[in-house]
């Protein structure tokens, strides 16, 4: 227990009396402060990140310009990132998705729906040999950032790693589809077995090179640490400008005093 006696009692009081304008703007800055941080709407951040990095070769002799082209790369990257946040898959995440159901309840048009997911989301495309794509997503809620950030993460890798294969494999079932049309001792036949196999080949050795150039940085990560409002940083500024605006005003209100009594 402090023991404070009654000349301390009485020093501190006359201090405050007479540094009153100073005292009361630094109170009156740090309670302002405190009800902004208390009635403000928190904001979360969830962020995660992927690199997509280039792959080294020699050009090939007679190769084409395109294959020697380092923009091809940056163009097919932009590609990829303007197909993350697409309206279709900003549907579908409503749709599947309990939490955005939740926030959007509230939005009778499903457009309304999709404008509001779309605003939480960032994706950050770099460039260059190192493709790096930055995933933010800010919400009032820490779940619902983590929840968009984590299925358009998932959807990201899917664009990246997947949808060809996908792609592939839907047209080699057509290819094999169609040699089932002609006699299997044909030349035809043959053609189009040997022109499968190669195709297979090729594809198994394109898609082991995506999976290498791929590498996952950052998942997104649930945190309820939000990012704004920053409480130390807040309360610090108020009561910085509270000291200064104080010690203008007790300095203001010294020299007037001294002018009228002048």
């Amino acid at each position: 227990m402090f023991n404070i006696s009654i000349l301390q009692t009485e020093f501190i009081i006359n201090i405050l009396k007479k540094y009153k304008f100073f005292f009361g703007l630094l109170f009156g800055f740090a309670i302002a402060a405190l009800i902004y941080i208390a009635a403000t709407s928190k904001i979360y951040l969830i962020s995660s990140r992927v690199a997509i990095f280039r792959i080294k070769f020699e050009d090939p002799d007679h190769g084409s310009d395109d294959s020697r082209n380092r923009w091809i790369w940056v163009r097919d990257g932009l590609n990829i990132n303007s197909a993350v946040v697409s309206d279709v898959e900003i549907k579908k995440f409503i749709d599947s998705n309990d939490v955005a159901k939740i926030f959007t309840a509230k939005l009778t048009d499903d457009n309304d729906k999709i404008r509001f997911i779309r605003s939480l989301i960032t994706v950050t495309y770099t460039g260059g040999d190192e493709s790096n794509y930055i995933i933010d997503v800010k919400s009032t809620d820490a779940r619902l950032s983590f929840e968009v950030n984590k299925y358009f993460f998932n959807y990201l890798k899917y664009l990246a790693l997947q949808k060809d294969q996908d792609d592939f494999n839907t047209l080699i079932g057509n290819l094999e589809t169609a040699a089932k049309n002609f006699d299997v001792k044909s030349s035809d036949y043959q053609m189009y077995r040997n022109k499968i196999t190669k195709m297979k080949f090729e594809q198994t050795i394109a898609q082991t090179q995506k999976e290498r150039a791929f590498q996952i940085i950052s998942a997104p990560t649930f945190s309820k640490t939000k990012i704004w409002p920053k409480n130390q940083s807040i309360l610090t500024l108020a009561l910085l400008l509270g000291a200064l605006m104080g010690v203008v005003t007790e300095y203001a209100v010294a020299l007037l005093k001294k002018q009228n009594n002048g």
